[in-house]
């Protein structure tokens, strides 16, 4: 009898275990599969900090380049200090350097741009009336009128044809840091008296007053263009020569700076 109560104990204890066993393999219902774990993670919210976005800019502003003069200034100057200028005038031989001494204003009326005695003279300015660096309301340039055509000696003969000054009507005038142009407007016979001395063209009335008189010229040879004339602020040009054919007056011709913003 208690052999079998014993086999019974120990059926049942076998029976237990058995089924514990199974219902520890069953999944747990409150888990959720895999997939939807991934889906959850994938789903969640997350805050991310979006960061500035910086834009390179190029800090260095654009630069124009040096002026680079096709004048050889170095070499000039080194030769002779009292060049300052070169002059150039388009359709025409007038190709010179521009000299003004430090105290002889005669002195480049019979001596080259070497400083060398020469009876052509050199084109110069004089140092009483003009700075050299063409800012002057008028800048007078003197140069001989050389029967060879050298010097100034052309410009009696071309600009007195209105056609011929319309179609080259430049003066370029080389500086060792920049070229001015003028445009020409006048080229006429004109008194002999020192311009620079008796018209104050520092002044608005002796400005106005020059360029009256230049416009009230009636000489056949004079060509005038109104709609260039020169107002009080602008810079002026003269190109002053004796006159063929009558000693009583200059010939003159007179351009108005056109790129006044190198000045």
């Amino acid at each position: 009898m208690k052999r079998t109560y014993w086999y019974l104990i120990g059926a049942v204890a076998a029976l237990i275990t058995a089924i514990v066993l199974l219902i520890s393999l069953l999944p747990l219902r409150n888990s959720p599969p895999v997939t939807e774990q991934i889906g959850t993670f994938s789903t969640a919210t997350t805050t991310v900090t979006k960061q500035p976005v910086t834009t390179v800019t190029n800090a260095t502003e654009p630069t124009t380049a040096p002026y680079v003069s096709p004048i050889p200034f170095e070499k000039l100057q080194a030769e002779n200090r009292d060049i300052y200028a070169w002059i150039r005038v388009p359709g025409t031989s007038i190709d010179y350097p521009i000299v003004q001494h430090p105290t002889n204003d005669a002195f480049y009326l019979d001596h080259d741009s070497d400083g060398n005695f020469h009876p052509n003279g050199a084109i110069f300015t004089e140092r009483a009336y003009n700075t050299t660096d063409f800012t002057d309301p008028v800048t007078v340039l003197y140069g001989h009128d050389m029967m060879s055509g050298a010097m100034f000696g052309e410009l009696q003969s071309l600009y007195w044809d209105t056609e011929f000054l319309l179609e080259n009507d430049e003066i370029v005038i080389y500086l060792p840091d920049r070229e001015i142009h003028f445009e020409i407007f006048a080229a006429l016979p004109f008194s002999r008296m020192h311009l620079l001395y008796y018209y104050h063209t520092e002044k608005e009335s002796g400005f106005n007053l020059l360029f009256d008189d230049v416009y009230s010229t009636r000489k056949l040879s004079a060509v005038l263009l109104e709609d260039r004339r020169p107002t009080f602020g602008d810079q002026v040009v003269v190109l002053s020569t004796c006159m063929s054919g009558d000693n009583r007056y200059r010939y003159l011709v007179m351009g108005v700076c056109k790129n006044a913003d190198n000045m």
